[in-house]
């Protein structure tokens, strides 16, 4: 039987709904940490007890790492601790942000950006992922400009190196957006850490096992007569009544 939660509990679950968006991730904390990377476990912890002194720079984190890696993990566990400490954070994406703009008007889209840096930090997840356009370069540029005037510190994930965002040479706005971003975050390389790999290198050949395993002909359920003999069985008394005539 399901444990019921306390009104305490369920205050702060909403809570934590509210800035990830989801109910997926409102389980994502310290408290579940799996400790497979120590180093950057410390590291989000250390953010958070140092926060009131990163919220005062408008200081963030640029998480950078191949899929997997726990950058997304790290960021929800980040922004459930600050909410649970009473901060107003949120959690979304560059491409979740463009979709809910191409909705709106010129005058609610600006009111809508500044809804969500009106905010003690912001996450950008899977940064990088979205279409790269002169569209999604400008609210990148306003996102950044909004929370550097209002002093809110943003944390990034992204599974692109940092010199890989910024190809577009010196022209280009993407690149001098990047470049505003790492000027404002502290960039983290998250590398996977083994004992996941290892385990994800296993769960894949399993996986190519069974795809190449030949395949098994379904077993006929006893007392039911194969579809030949069914057939058979059916003309047999058409046969019958053709002969008595």
């Amino acid at each position: 039987m399901k444990k019921k939660e306390s009104v305490v509990a369920v205050i702060r679950r909403e809570k934590r709904r509210r800035a990830l968006g989801t109910d997926l991730m409102c389980d994502w904390d310290f408290a579940r940490d799996n400790g497979e990377n120590p180093q950057l476990t410390r590291l989000a912890q250390n953010y958070v007890t140092h926060f009131e002194n990163f919220r005062s720079r408008g200081a963030g984190l640029f998480l950078y790492g191949g899929p997997g890696s726990g950058k997304s993990f790290t960021a929800a566990a980040i922004v459930n601790e600050l909410t649970d400490r009473g901060y107003r954070c949120l959690f979304t994406s560059l491409l979740t942000v463009l979709s809910d703009l191409s909705g709106l008007g010129y005058g609610n889209r600006r009111c809508f950006l500044s809804q969500i840096c009106d905010r003690d930090l912001l996450v950008l997840d899977d940064f990088g992922t979205e279409a790269e356009t002169s569209f999604s370069s400008n609210v990148l540029l306003q996102i950044i400009n909004l929370c550097r005037l209002k002093s809110v510190p943003i944390i990034v994930t992204t599974p692109y190196h940092p010199d890989a965002l910024t190809q577009g040479g010196a022209a280009s706005r993407r690149t001098f957006a990047v470049h505003r971003l790492l000027s404002r975050c502290t960039p983290v390389n998250v590398i996977i850490p083994r004992p996941r790999s290892s385990r994800n290198f296993k769960q894949k050949q399993q996986g190519d096992t069974l795809l190449k395993e030949p395949a098994q002909q379904e077993a006929q359920p006893k007392g039911l007569p194969v579809p030949e003999q069914e057939d058979q069985a059916k003309e047999q008394p058409v046969q019958q009544k053709l002969l008595l005539h």
